[in-house]
């Protein structure tokens, strides 16, 4: 396929399958092992995203394993620049292709998953241009590649809608899809640490990591190990001292105080009941002497006030217990949601630290 033959085709049928027939074709064209092929092959794993509704980490893995041939193989340092400007595209319209796909609301497309197919199309846009120009020394398509193939993947051409609609409407996809789109996120970040000397400095890399961290800090989980890797030194891998329950004291008052009042409702019980009689049994001896005064104190009240008595100082050894026992959980809940807390820092951190990379 010379010249002319690419632009007539490119110019003729601006759609992802076209597309991705030139790109295959100018491959072909390449030997096998030439820096062009596998960028050009990286390209098409990126196209094969669109006709994919579902997401997998190994299509990533065969894009990044083509770029680092073609940058490897770079028959100049301003072609491998831009074999690694042409990564961190590809890797930002991957992305961009796959989020676009969680915006699907019912039967259309939401504003945000618009705004992210859009900008998908014009980044593979973008990629496939530089491509092509190194294959043909030409600049063969102008910037409204990427905004034609988004019109005819809108207009359900080559029947992308339909196979996006089927693939959702069958089962509760939306909710693992969501889910599983976190996990690529995670592992394509692990990979973006492992490999950015395969992409060098790349803006587009680094807004897309400190687009996303945001969301992903509440999935990541512990990241102490990663940071280690990047700041050893972060003040937030500094282990906390161990949960100690500071509160024992406290509850050792609450109790003795519940456990006195008890005493004094079971004292008020066996008075009532025993009347004057107890009395002969210990003699009204100094020791005694406060019993005794609250002995006749007690039975100055009518039944009524002394069973009132008697509820309330129950409520209040009950109430007494129940705040010995928050205390110390409410101690231990503020512990944990510190270290929750310092688990969200560290994961910010480390994206952070990745995004810094680039």
């Amino acid at each position: 396929m010379n010249r002319d033959d690419t632009a007539l085709a490119l110019n003729g049928n601006r759609t992802v399958d076209n597309l991705s027939y030139v790109l295959t074709e100018l491959r072909n064209q390449e030997s096998s092992d030439s820096a062009l092929a596998y960028a050009l092959n990286a390209q098409l794993q990126v196209l094969s995203v669109i006709n994919s509704p579902g997401l997998s980490i190994s299509l990533y893995d065969l894009m990044i394993d083509s770029l680092k041939m073609a940058i490897q193989k770079a028959r100049s340092w301003q072609e491998k620049e831009e074999y690694q400007r042409c990564a961190a595209i590809m890797t930002n319209s991957m992305v961009f292709f796959l989020h676009a796909k969680l915006c699907w609301e019912g039967d259309r497309w939401s504003e945000q998953g618009i705004s992210l197919l859009k900008s998908a199309c014009n980044l593979v846009s973008d990629s496939a241009i530089a491509l092509i120009k190194i294959k043909t020394g030409a600049v063969l398509l102008d910037d409204s590649l990427g905004t034609e193939m988004f019109y005819n993947l809108i207009s359900n051409a080559n029947g992308f809608m339909n196979k996006l609609i089927d693939w959702f409407v069958s089962g509760d996809r939306v909710i693992q899809y969501q889910n599983e789109f976190y996990i690529f996120l995670l592992r394509l970040f692990d990979k973006l640490e492992r490999y950015h000397t395969i992409y060098g400095q790349q803006v587009l890399l680094k807004e897309l990591i400190l687009r996303y961290k945001d969301e992903l800090v509440f999935v990541a989980g512990d990241k102490s190990c990663d940071l280690i890797r990047l700041d050893p030194n972060s003040p937030f891998l500094e282990l906390p001292p161990p949960f100690k329950d500071r509160s024992k004291l406290m509850r050792s008052v609450l109790g003795g105080i519940s456990f006195l009042l008890v005493l004094v409702v079971i004292f008020i019980v066996f008075n009532i009941f025993a009347g004057d009689k107890w009395l002969e049994s210990f003699g009204s001896t100094a020791l005694f002497y406060p019993l005794f005064s609250f002995h006749f104190f007690f039975l100055e009240f009518s039944t009524s006030i002394q069973v009132t008595i008697i509820i309330a100082l129950l409520i209040g050894a009950l109430i007494i217990s129940a705040r010995k026992n928050n205390v110390g959980k409410k101690a231990l809940e503020d512990y944990q949601r510190d270290e929750i807390a310092r688990i969200y820092c560290i994961a910010d951190e480390y994206f952070t630290e990745i995004a810094n990379l680039y």
